[in-house]
């Protein structure tokens, strides 16, 4: 016979609640059993988000929520400024060919889907222009003497 773990969900009143208790100095066993916390170490976690985001932190499930992280926003912005400084604006021809060497000068730093998003290029058009690219480095009737 399996049993099957049910898992409890605390309203955002309790957690809140629980988290100014334990921060104002009472202990974490006291709290979790006066509010009917099946594990005290879910006020550990209830702690850590509250001083990492706050309130919120407490009201939202933050598994797929990487908007909250502000130095991974940072993070991002940073990336997509320095790939968009390297495409130059007044260009005229080049085109897709020009954001495929921008992609082939950062691969090492950013990823490849990354900077291909930034640009509004697809990865698979810049690994065709690698292939392309790369077959010509190769064939030697049109190497340059």
């Amino acid at each position: 016979m399996s049993t099957i773990k049910k898992y409890k969900s605390y309203p955002y009143e309790v957690k809140l609640d629980a988290v100014t208790k334990v921060l104002s100095g009472e202990s974490v066993k006291s709290v979790a059993k006066l509010h009917g916390v099946v594990d005290p170490d879910y006020i550990y976690v209830w702690i850590e988000k509250y001083e990492t985001y706050g309130e919120v932190g407490l009201k939202r499930k933050l598994r797929n929520s990487s908007s909250l992280d502000k130095d991974n926003v940072i993070r991002e912005l940073k990336m997509e400024n320095e790939i968009l400084k390297k495409v130059p604006t007044h260009s005229k021809k080049g085109g897709k060919r020009t954001k495929f060497k921008v992609v082939d000068a950062l691969k090492t730093k950013y990823p490849i889907g990354k900077i291909c998003k930034v640009l509004n290029v697809s990865r698979s058009g810049y690994h065709k222009y690698c292939k392309i690219n790369g077959r010509r480095k190769n064939n030697p009737s049109e190497t340059k003497s």
